[in-house]
């Protein structure tokens, strides 16, 4: 899976370089673990991924807009409380 943006910009140090490399496999390995989830135990809200993951719920609902866009995921229109149901594609 391809990321949309760069994480370091050609001009920056090398040591930049180097974290967005990492931060790179760190989100791919996050959206790979959620949509596993998804596709393992069915339909869940942000929230529930981070409980069932045991992960803060922030890291995932940072995944959600990009798996949505890669088509990874779908989102609503149901909810429960008071957040988006996500289903894996």
């Amino acid at each position: 899976m391809q990321l949309d943006l760069p994480l370091a910009s050609r001009t920056d140090p090398v040591t930049s370089h180097a974290a967005a490399d990492k931060a790179a496999s760190f989100k791919a390995r996050q959206i790979s673990l959620i949509f596993c989830c998804l596709q393992d135990y069915g339909p869940a809200t942000y929230r529930e991924l981070a409980a069932r993951l045991q992960m803060e719920p922030v890291a995932i609902a940072r995944r959600g807009a990009e798996m949505r866009r890669n088509g990874l995921i779908s989102m609503g229109p149901d909810m429960r409380d008071g957040c988006q149901i996500w289903r894996a594609v």
